[in-house]
């Protein structure tokens, strides 16, 4: 797959930030999120995505609670949902594609039900259906899990450790944004992608730049070791980020606020 990987030797004025929130954009300390708001705001072209694997509603609570701006558009419930970040509204047209060739819950949960270490978790979501893993090897339980569902159009994301998430075939964090991108038309070399978790892993499959920020789980930091068009960040959850912008070629008017 192509990288479309900024070149800090021309100076970057137009910024698309896609970016994970907890542990992520919403990560770090309060004054480096407001510094990193900042930043992006005094970008004359930027965009701001949130992708996330929250549903609206709990995005929108976690917004409140961390004093977070609304996004351009919100990709929630790991690439399954896209709204339009004024108003919540679904984007209809996307909405549409991604749920063609998903089978529904029904069937997904009638094939899982009594699979060992698998509990289903409290998340409504259209096009998702999500389970907590008892004893943490998500990779195991994906396996048990891929063999019940065999034949259904579904794939299956693992994250924290803990989490299994059931999504349409070829849905996902990464295939839901540049689906987004092409449809807003805007240029990949805009774009950073920011994520700590093995569910941001397909961000990075994308080729676009990328930070993988320092708080980042283990796993996905083993999975993205090598590639070059993703920058491991030493700071934290926004910190990391800022540091991301500023080696991919952004120049950032970073102040201390009043």
């Amino acid at each position: 797959m192509p990288q479309t990987v900024p070149s800090a030797a021309g100076r970057r004025t137009s910024l698309v930030l896609a970016t994970d929130l907890d542990g992520t954009f919403a990560g770090g300390t309060a004054d480096e999120r407001a510094r990193l708001q900042r930043a992006i705001a005094a970008i004359p072209e930027s965009m701001l995505i949130y992708v996330t694997g929250r549903c609206v509603a709990a995005t929108r609570e976690l917004m409140e609670e961390a004093g977070l701006p609304r996004p351009d558009v919100l990709i929630a419930d790991v690439g399954t949902t896209v709204v339009d970040g004024a108003d919540f509204a679904p984007i209809a047209e996307i909405e549409t594609a991604l749920g063609r060739n998903w089978p529904g819950a029904a069937p997904i949960r009638d094939r899982l039900d009594g699979v060992p270490g698998l509990a289903e978790q409290d998340v409504e979501a259209p096009r998702r259906v999500s389970y907590h893993v008892a004893d943490g090897d998500v990779e195991g339980a994906a396996e048990r899990a891929a063999e019940r569902l065999e034949g259904l159009p579904v794939e299956l994301v693992g994250s924290a450790g803990i989490y299994l998430d059931v999504l349409p075939a070829g849905v996902n964090k990464g295939t839901t944004l540049r689906r987004l991108l092409a449809w807003l038309r805007r240029p990949e070399t805009d774009v950073v992608v920011a994520g700590d978790s093995l569910n941001d892993l397909a961000l990075f499959d994308t080729g676009l730049a990328g930070v993988a920020v320092g708080n980042c789980e283990p796993a996905l930091r083993e999975r993205i070791d090598g590639r070059a068009h993703v920058y491991l960040a030493d700071g934290h959850g926004a910190a990391g980020i800022l540091e991301a912008l500023e080696h991919f070629g952004w120049t950032l008017e970073v102040t201390d606020g009043e």
